[in-house]
């Protein structure tokens, strides 16, 4: 380092943290006589220097006895301007120097962002050094993930250069997508530094690149690690030395002041050349949406709204259940789907309050789709915070403003929402005044919504299909969706049908359409009803029990020739019905992100079919939602010939009884699914004329595990009306034992179908009604007669889940003697603790917990170490949860057990003491009482 740079290394290190408020409260600046000692550089080389740095423009001077200096890239950062040095000689200080600089307040255009004071703190700053840094900034690169609105701050860099004066106004801000032209790299350079005539095939005519339109301006490359290594060598000279050459010119360089900024999802280590990324000495990188605190994301909700309410022009209602849910949900696609998703929230809200002619567009929880309303599942864990942030009062609702909305002349590349509502006020109009009824208008204006929201999953790529009941509610309304649900379902049971979904979804769509011709007084001429009735009598009387349920769902009255019209159209669905090849459903079942889809594309790959479905199931999923799953799944795809799922663990085989129960579907599950298996599956349901029977028997000729529960199971389960127990028992009260009830159905969700109570109980207790308890559940065995007893390390680490299967079931079972090791299943047994707590993080309690236990093992000899371990691990993230919130258990023999005890009793308090210090409690003495009796009970 030369001593020029050392001079000047020394000043922007003494100016890093002086603050714009201490410059306008009267400071002045760094003498050169205390710079000089800070360098250990004589005073008259510093001051030469210093005056070099000044000629250069790097250093602020206000004249003066004695002379001040500052770093001049400090003071626009911190000051948010552009110091003109024109205006210099005029200041006697740096306050003075910052309003000769402003005609304004001291805000730019990164003030008004979002996060902007917490979250992007760190990223604005890094931006505006890199804008101001002379003569020209800094090249930069932006990382973050999809939807973090790499594009937007790329824009603002580009505002705050041109507020800076470090671009004119005149210089454009360009955006360039690299991966819209990665397949075709030649075509790609011609985008960025255009050709000459000749230059290959088709170059007919010079044309000039975005590299030379972006002169004076910023070039933003998005997603730039597309960009082929040809194309970074190529942007080189444009960095290093201002100057390019076009494709196919080997002689004239052309110059371009091009500040580029580069963006990209990926780790530029292994996407770019190092050569390329130490060409971008600014590297910024933004968070992802979960990085955000609480209150900036209710901001952004806030600012969304508002925008849309704008958009719309008029007021949206939004109640504060949905706002919960949109500032907790796992939001993958981060701002860009947050935003995304609102703006899907506002158009079926749009639609209602269209077609309804409402005061104002309201969204409720009904409207929101599955994975946003999981959200409302943490409110009870954040609840104290959301209360802090958002102001509710005595309203259930915030409204939003179309003239709160504020002004915003940013790129947005996530907000199309303006082409939609402004097409579907358009088309509403076009096609009423060309004479389509409501219902034609409907499914228009829908198809356009589905491509809309296609156009939406796009721009975040995000592949989460939506709920099916989300599907619908982009056709109809909620309250029609469920009335027709209803009445469709009364007929089922009545007239032992079901009915095909398209007709479920034609009824909802002909109901919404005639509710609004009601609305509108609009009368129809129809067809007389009493031939109707004559020529078509069955689908007549099930019209009519349809129409009387909706009527008294909705409260309205239906015109009785509505009942004629519901009559046609139950008899066009199903003549269409048995005109069609009926199949056998078959769906694939299987633990993990992609092995169910893996396997079903295979299948349909070599048979030239789609007929196999698929529902992967995450291993944190719990097996009630799964099950739902597979019930939407098989009322969506049933042809009136029933399905048959193959799942790939015996627990999953008693879906099928449940499914058939639930829908009347015919159902069957095959175990221990394969690719070969689930080929040959789809391979015999494509056989016309096959039964689901036939199917089942085939396969289980070569397929050992068919059917190896739930065989005569129908029986069984119809003659039990006795209702059976369970019981729970914990030695630390009915609190775990709670917990377990509910582990247990989570695992076991057939239970609830056979008429089995689980009860808790406290481990003192006598009475028990022996005939109606079937099994014992817990942490100690009380040794009921005649009654098995499962504990729960054999239910969570062991085969204590098949085992009570078996008793449920009334069927015999080879008990399973592998017992896993609890060290061995940490994921499980953290996935076990957050079913079991409240508030405590799991892998923080099972940790300390365990580290409790194994300093206790160390010179305490404890039998069947392993499971007492599990007990001790559950029962003490228990305990802690109990301290905090002040419920600590009563235990009448405490001194006496300490008395007995006191070298365990000291041992187990040691090891309780970073469990103290982590969640500043204190562990009492009845607790550690109880962990004493934990341990030394057999």
């Amino acid at each position: 380092m030369n001593r020029k740079d050392k001079i000047f290394h020394t000043l922007t290190s003494i100016c890093e943290e002086i603050t714009i408020d201490e410059i306008m409260d009267g400071f002045k600046g760094f003498e050169t006589k205390y710079i000089s000692e800070l360098s250990g550089i004589n005073r008259s080389n510093t001051s030469k220097e210093l005056n070099a740095l000044y000629d250069e423009q790097k250093v602020m001077k206000i004249k003066g006895r004695p002379v001040y200096y500052f770093d001049k890239g400090k003071l626009e950062e911190i000051a948010g301007i552009k110091i003109n040095r024109t205006k210099n000689s005029e200041a006697i200080s740096l306050k003075e120097l910052i309003t000769n600089n402003q005609e304004v307040e001291i805000k730019d255009v990164f003030h008004s962002i979002i996060g902007s004071s917490n979250t992007l703190k760190t990223p604005i700053k890094q931006a505006k050094a890199a804008v101001l840094y002379p003569p020209r900034g800094l090249h930069t690169l932006i990382i973050g993930p999809t939807g973090a609105g790499k594009t937007t701050f790329a824009e603002t860099m580009y505002n705050f250069a041109v507020q800076s004066n470090t671009i004119n106004s005149g210089g454009k801000f360009t955006v360039f997508n690299c991966a819209e032209y990665a397949e075709n790299p030649q075509l790609l350079l011609s985008m960025l530094f255009g050709h000459i005539k000749g230059a290959f095939t088709g170059a007919d005519t010079e044309k000039n690149g975005l590299v030379e339109t972006s002169n004076g301006g910023i070039l933003l490359l998005d997603e730039v690690h597309r960009l082929p290594p040809e194309g970074q060598e190529m942007l080189f000279m444009v960095i290093d030395k201002g100057v390019y050459r076009k494709l196919g010119d080997t002689e004239k360089y052309r110059k371009s002041n091009v500040f580029i900024i580069g963006a990209t999802t990926e780790d530029i280590t292994t996407s770019l050349l190092q050569t390329f990324t130490r060409r971008f000495p600014m590297v910024i990188n933004l968070p992802f949406l979960n990085e955000w605190t609480l209150p900036e994301r209710f901001q952004l909700i806030s600012d969304f709204f508002e925008k849309q309410s704008k958009v719309i022009g008029t007021k949206i209602r939004l109640y504060n259940e949905v706002i919960h849910s949109l500032l907790l949900y796992d939001c993958n696609g981060n701002i860009g789907q947050l935003k995304s998703d609102i703006q899907l929230l506002c158009a079926k809200g749009f639609l209602e309050y269209k077609t309804y002619n409402k005061k104002m567009l309201e969204i409720n929880t009904s409207m929101i789709p599955e994975h946003i309303y999981d959200g409302l599942m943490e409110y009870r864990e954040k609840r104290k915070e959301i209360m802090n942030i958002i102001p509710i009062g005595i309203e259930r609702y915030h409204d939003f403003f179309p003239e709160h909305s504020k002004e915003n002349h940013l790129k947005d590349e996530y907000d199309i929402s303006n082409t939609l509502y402004n097409d579907l006020g358009t088309k509403y109009t076009q096609y009423s005044e060309k004479g389509y009824d409501n219902e034609e208008i409907k499914i228009i204006l829908n198809s356009y919504i589905e491509e809309y929201l296609k156009l939406l999953l796009n721009k975040y790529s995000i592949s989460k299909d939506m709920p099916s009941t989300d599907e619908i509610f982009k056709i109809v309304s909620p309250q029609v969706y469920n009335a027709v649900k209803n009445a469709i379902r009364t007929s089922e049971n009545k007239y032992d049908k079901n009915y095909a979904s398209k007709l479920k979804i034609s009824l909802m769509m002909h109901i919404s359409a005639l509710i609004e011709r009601l609305s509108r007084n609009e009368n129809y001429e129809y067809k007389s009803i009493k031939d109707i009735a004559l020529n078509y009598h069955n689908e007549f009387q099930e019209a009519k029990l349809m129409v009387d349920v909706i009527n008294t769902e909705l409260n309205i009255k239906i015109p009785q020739e509505e009942v004629g019209i519901v009559t046609m159209l139950l008899h066009a669905v199903d003549t269409e019905l048995k005109n069609c090849p009926q199949k056998v459903g078959v769906i694939v079942m299987a633990h993990g992100n992609h092995t169910a889809t893996s396997m079903a594309a295979v299948a349909n790959s070599l048979l030239g079919t789609k007929h196999c479905h698929a529902i992967d199931m995450p291993l944190e999923e719990k097996v009630d939602v799964a099950l739902q799953k597979a019930i939407d799944l098989v009322k969506k795809i049933d042809q009136q010939k029933g399905a048959l799922i193959l799942v790939d663990m015996g627990s999953l085989i008693a879906f099928g009884e449940i499914i058939t129960k639930k829908t009347n579907i015919k159902v069957q599950c095959i175990e221990m699914v394969s690719t070969p298996i689930v080929i040959e599956v789809v391979r015999k349901s494509l056989i016309p004329d096959t039964s689901l029977e036939q199917i089942v028997e085939e396969i289980n000729r070569v397929h050992p595990y068919v059917g190896r529960i739930i065989t005569n199971e129908t029986k069984r389960r119809v003659l039990k009306q006795k209702p059976r127990t369970i019981i729970t028992t914990c030695i630390t009260g009915k609190g775990t034992a709670i917990k377990l009830e509910k582990l247990i159905r989570s695992g076991i969700p057939i239970i609830n179908e056979y008429n089995i109570e689980i009860k808790a109980m406290k481990y003192n207790y006598q009475t028990i009604d022996n005939d109606n308890v079937i099994a014992v559940v817990g942490a100690i065995n009380p040794k009921v007669p005649h009654t098995p007893f499962i504990s729960i390390d054999d239910l969570i680490l062991g085969d204590g889940y098949k085992r009570l299967e078996a008793i449920i079931y009334n069927s015999d079972i080879q008990e399973d003697t592998t017992y896993h090791s609890i060290d061995s299943n940490i994921n499980l047994i953290s996935k076990t603790l957050k079913e079991m707590l409240t508030f405590l993080d799991p892998s923080k309690a099972y940790h300390l917990a365990n580290q409790s236990f194994e300093y206790i093992a160390q010179n305490y000899k404890i039998t069947d170490k392993n499971r007492k371990k599990l007990l001790y691990v559950f029962h003490v993230a228990g305990m802690i949860e109990r301290i905090m919130k002040n419920e600590a258990f009563q235990f009448d023999e405490v001194d006496e057990i300490i008395n007995k005890n006191k070298v365990q009793y000291n041992r187990i308090k040691k090891s309780l003491k970073n469990m103290e210090d982590t969640f500043s409690i204190k562990i009492p003495d009845t607790e550690i009482s109880y962990l004493i009796d934990l341990i030394d009970t057999e």
